[in-house]
């Protein structure tokens, strides 16, 4: 069993993270919610609304695919700052975990952790690690500013993570929405 405790801050824009997110166990290298890749129905929901429902089928039969261990969703934070804390398995076959939250007032825009590897080189798993959350556009939807419902994206284009203004300089993100520490 591995403790995930989430940490969601308020920086200098009016972002906060969605009260719902999203989590799941996988196989190493996993690559759904990786840039350069069409968003699903799923993570376009999750971007947009704040709902795991449809990502959660959506990984459930990967999961029966036997390419997960399992989905977890989680809540509580109702002001989207603050931290939340789970408990996750995680065993030698699935020894990764992605998590996903919508990032709120935003088009489309997510934070996510992705592939975070709790398996050492020796074996065995690791006793704590500290990972930032990167923040992506599902592409899903038009608009490049703090808000909601937005003309749909035609053509529907690729996921990349955001670097430009208004959350960052156009190289990275200066400060993190999202700390996760695994223990």
């Amino acid at each position: 069993m591995i403790g995930i405790k989430l940490t969601f801050q308020l920086i200098t824009h009016p972002l906060h993270i969605s009260h719902h997110f999203f989590g799941w166990v996988h196989k190493k290298d996993n690559t759904y919610f990786n840039e350069g890749q069409l968003a699903s129905k799923g993570i376009e929901q999750l971007a947009e609304t704040g709902s795991t429902s449809t990502l959660v089928s959506e990984f459930q039969a990967l999961t029966d695919n036997n390419e997960g261990l399992s989905t977890y969703t989680g809540s509580g934070l109702n002001s989207g700052v603050g931290t939340i804390s789970i408990d996750i398995t995680v065993n030698l076959d699935f020894p990764a975990v992605s998590l996903a939250s919508m990032l709120t007032p935003s088009p489309d825009w997510f934070v996510v952790c992705i592939n975070v590897n709790l398996l050492e080189e020796d074996g065995g798993f690791v006793i704590e690690i500290t990972v930032v959350g990167h923040v992506y556009d599902a592409d899903t939807e038009e608009g490049d500013t703090f808000s909601f419902n937005n003309d749909e994206s035609c053509p529907q284009e690729s996921i990349r993570e955001i670097v430009e203004i208004p959350l960052g300089n156009g190289t990275f993100v200066k400060s993190s929405l999202c700390t996760v520490v695994f223990t």
